[in-house]
Formats: C-alpha cells, structure tokens, sequence
C-alpha cells in the first residue's frame, strides 16, 4: 500500500493483517485498487453505523445500514479499469465520514474506529448495492478496509488535494515440495534448534580410494540461529538424527538479551534472552567473553532484577509475565506469579529501584502490580482510563525517586485513545498524563527517567520519520521532542532515523546522555541538543 501526497490524513495501525497492521486483506481481494483524491473527485458510498458507544470489537451484523451519500474522493479498479462499491462505518450521532474524520488531536469522543471498506463490486452512482445496502452487508464482497483520520492541522474537505492511495495486488506462486525437519524449536518433531539459515557446504574428502574420490562429496549444512552457529555432522542425511549438530564459532554471539543486572560487588551477570531463557555466570568466577553461562529459566527470557543488598535474591522470568525467583543465589527457582492477573505483555516486564530494593513492579492490561517481598506477592493498582495493553507497554522507577514510577504502552489520541500514567505515592495511585500532539505517534518501545531529577522522564519510540524522542520535564504535564524531528522526516540535530531501544542519562555528568539504537549508540554530549553515533560501540544495543 502507498499513501501517495496524502498528507491530510493519517492511516491509522488498528492491528490489521498487511502495511504494518494499516490494511486489512480479505480472499475476495482480486485486484488492485486507488482510493483517489482532489478537485472533482466524488462518489456515493453505503453509511453504516455501530450502536451507541460502540469503539472497537463490534459484530459485523451490528453494523446497520443507513443510506447512501455522497463523499469527496473515488475508488477505482485499476487492473479493470472501473469504478468501485465503497462502505464507511460512523457512530450513531454523527452525519457523514466527515465527521469521522476528525483531527488526531481533537477529543477522544470523536476518535473511534471509521473504517473504509472497498468492495468488489461495480459503482453506481444513483442506485445503492442490495447486497450491501443491509445490516452487516459491508462485509459483501468486502476487499480491503482502513483506518483513516485526519492529520494534525488540517480540515474536512478543504484540505484535500490531489492525491491516491494505492493499494497493489501481488501473487506469490505455491510450489509443492516435500519437507525434511532439520530444526525444531517448539518440541513438535525432534527438539531440535531454532534455525534462522542454512548454508549448504560441500567439503571434500582426500583419501587414497581412487574410487571414492569421484563419489559425491558429503553434504554438511552451517545453521546460523539466535542461539549461535552450528554445522552439521551427517554425511548421509545431514541434520535429521537427533544430536546432529555440533556449535562452533562460540566467539560469535548472536543472542538478543532484553534485560540483563549484575550481582552486586562481583564481576557475575544475570540475563533474559529472546528465545533462548535466562543465563547466570557461574559463582565465584569473573565473567568474560568465554564464559560458560549456566541455565536458568526456560522459555524467552526478558528482564530480570539483582537485589542489590541480598545477592541470594535473582528474580527473572519468561513470556506474560510468568516470573521465577530464588533465594539461594540461583540455584533452585519458585514461582513468582501470586496476585497476578489480566492479559499479561509477551514481553515481561520488571522495574526497581535500589533504595527501596524489596518492593518491585509489572503491569498487564489490569494496570499496575507492586510486590513488597521481592515478587512472592504482588498486590494491583488497577487502571481504567486511557490504559491498553501491547507487548511493549513498559514500566519504570524514577531513579531519582522511588516515589514515582512510570507506565504505560502508548501516546494515541485517536480511537482507543491511550496516555502513559505516573505514580508519585509509590504506586498507590496513578495520574494520566498529557500526550504529545505535535505528531501522531503510538506505541512505545520503552520509559526511562534521570538520575537526578525526580520529575524528568523519557518515553522511546521507533516511528520512521518521526520523533524518537519525548522528554517531561514536569511529570508529564507536557513533552518535548529531544532528538530534532519536530515536524519533519529527518532530524536537525543528527539523530539518526533508526530503531531506539533504551535511555541512559550519565549520573556523573547528566548533560551526557546514551541512547541505544538498532545501529549502535548514539550519544549527546548537551543535555540533548545534538547527537553523534559513538563510532567506539557501533552496533552495541542495549536491549528492548
């Protein structure tokens, strides 16, 4: 899909199958299609509307039909050269998609989901589809269907310009093949490794058989996975046996670790690894670059925490939540799930501070937990308003205050509109904060705070061409973009257009601030102002 000079509306990500979840792609999808813009351009289209306070998770035939109305833009069949049918969904109360339509800064009352829905299915400009024209009957022949609102700054219709969207069909042919299992992550076949590339390696064999040097040489296959290099030892079937493969290359890492801590006062670590569990370095030995690691956890492994004063306290987990802690340094491991509850992120979240090192945090889509035993119980402060849970809601403890902790998965002012929220009564009770409204943004990818002032805060996004940035200064009353974006496509203070990942604002100099992004560190040396690639740790992240 391509937003061609569309820049007077936004197309809204609600989870759909295509376009980084902004289309939605049925089977009677057959051909490709323009939803085009500008002076003259005007169709008919079906009006459905959903019941009173109706936002998402509607029943299809809880759409009911309306009429049939004019709107300023045309949909086109461009393989067939024709017009097509066009539905529209609007809440009761309102008059027509203009009134969806709204500004993304505008009131959350006026934000819920208008979908568009193109249909397979030929224009007429008088008479209404009987198909359609029915309670449910958006869904006849539905192809495709968007989220569209209205960007920042412009109005309905006289902002529009000439302009299309483009929505091209692709075919991939099927091939019949039959499949040998060489890598088995889930436990379906044979346990085998996760495997993200083979490689096919042909090595000869030198032997005085004269006979056996025209054979064939043996096939063995290089695995490269998220849990390191492996190669084949089979030289018949090469990587069927149980037990085929062997790891080599054990300087080359290739796990991603989402969080990681240190045993206080030792060179001992403790981390949670994407796909490949939780990892400690054995006891009494300074770990390095060669270190054995010692199994911990199973599943994924996310953040963990330390404590700072008990080093016979690690508590750790894997996927929604399902956290595990020990009291004996490692060594054994019980749950630590007690008074958990809701629908838990995939990526599992913990947060501390180290003065108050006992009492620890996690959220799902309940709101917040505390626990004041180190993760045995946890006891929740619910949240209602503007909450939402995703796999990269986030939760942090003021480092500068343990009084005041930040939560939340997203800044949307549209639709199922969503705010981060701050505690400043050690999670008893939580605050909705203002979002940013100068750009549209969404879900983050992580919170951080300052060392030294409590009520400073961070929220990391990962939009292309758009602030990667926010920065509170007042307990998230406002947000300012700090990595140079504002407005435009590319930063003015040479913030790279990447990925970011985590914050870290140096306690010893905070006009030193670190922030780890998908091509390394990027580093500011003016409390924000500018920013440089550090050439030193190119390609060092620092974990989701």
């Amino acid at each position: 899909m391509e937003e061609l000079g569309t820049s007077f509306i936004s197309l809204l990500n609600y989870g759909a199958t295509q376009a980084n979840g902004k289309l939605s792609v049925t089977s009677d999808a057959t051909v490709s299609v323009e939803i085009r813009f500008g002076p003259g351009k005007n169709q008919m289209a079906h009006r459905f509307l959903t019941p009173v306070g109706a936002t998402s998770g509607v029943p299809d035939i809880s759409y009911s039909y309306a009429d049939y109305v004019n709107l300023p833009f045309e949909v086109w069949d461009i393989t067939n050269n024709k017009q097509l049918m066009v539905s529209f969904r609007i809440r009761i109360g309102m008059d027509n998609l203009i009134c969806s339509f709204k500004n993304t800064d505008g009131p959350a009352t006026s934000q819920s989901r208008e979908y568009l829905f193109l249909h397979q299915e030929d224009y007429h400009s008088v008479t209404p589809s009987a198909d359609i024209a029915v309670a449910g009957g958006q869904l006849f022949k539905q192809m495709y269907s968007i989220w569209p609102v209205l960007a920042a700054g412009k109005n309905w219709p006289a902002d529009i310009v000439e302009s299309k969207i483009k929505i091209s069909l692709t075919s991939i042919p099927k091939i019949n093949a039959t499949t040998t299992p060489v890598a088995d992550a889930y436990g379906n076949f044979d346990s085998k490794i996760d495997l993200l590339c083979l490689v096919p390696m042909f090595i000869p064999i030198i032997t005085t058989s004269l006979l056996f040097q025209h054979q064939a040489p043996p096939i063995k296959i290089l695995n490269a996975s998220d849990g390191g290099i492996f190669i084949s030892n089979s030289s018949a079937t090469p990587g069927v046996n149980q037990g085929d493969w062997t790891m080599v290359g054990r300087t080359y890492n290739t796990s991603q670790f989402y969080g990681a801590d240190k045993r206080p006062g030792f060179d001992e670590y403790f981390g949670g690894m994407q796909d490949n569990g939780t990892w400690r370095s054995p006891t009494g030995t300074n770990a390095s670059n060669t270190t054995n690691y010692v199994f911990s956890i199973g599943g994924d492994g996310f953040e963990v925490i330390w404590h700072p004063l008990d080093d016979s306290k690690l508590l750790g987990g894997s996927q929604g939540n399902n956290f595990r802690k020990s009291n004996d340094g490692g060594n054994t491991w019980t749950s630590a799930t007690n008074g958990l509850s809701g629908t838990h992120p995939f990526v599992s979240k913990l947060a501390s501070s180290k003065d108050n090192p006992d009492v620890v945090f996690t959220l799902s889509s309940d709101g917040v937990f505390r626990s004041n035993d180190f993760g045995t119980n946890w006891t929740l402060t619910p949240i209602d308003e503007k909450w939402g849970s995703t796999s990269f809601m986030d939760i942090e403890v003021s480092q500068a205050n343990a009084n005041i902790i930040w939560a939340g998965s997203a800044m949307v002012n549209s639709g199922d509109s969503r705010n981060l929220h701050v505690s400043t009564n050690g999670g008893q009770t939580f605050t909705t904060t203002n979002n940013y409204t100068e750009r549209v943004l969404g879900g983050i990818t992580k919170l951080a705070s300052h060392p030294v002032e409590d009520s400073t805060a961070f929220a990391l996004f990962s939009f292309a061409g758009k602030p990667k940035i926010l920065r509170t200064k007042n307990l998230g009353q406002s947000w300012q973009d700090i990595s140079g974006f504002g407005l435009a496509p590319t930063s003015s203070t040479g913030f790279p257009n990447v990925a970011v990942y985590c914050l870290y604002v140096r306690p010893d100099n905070p006009e030193i601030i670190w922030v780890g992004t998908e091509i390394g560190i990027v580093e500011s040396l003016d409390n924000g102002q500018t920013w440089s690639l550090l050439e030193d740790f190119r390609m060092l992240l620092c974990g989701i």
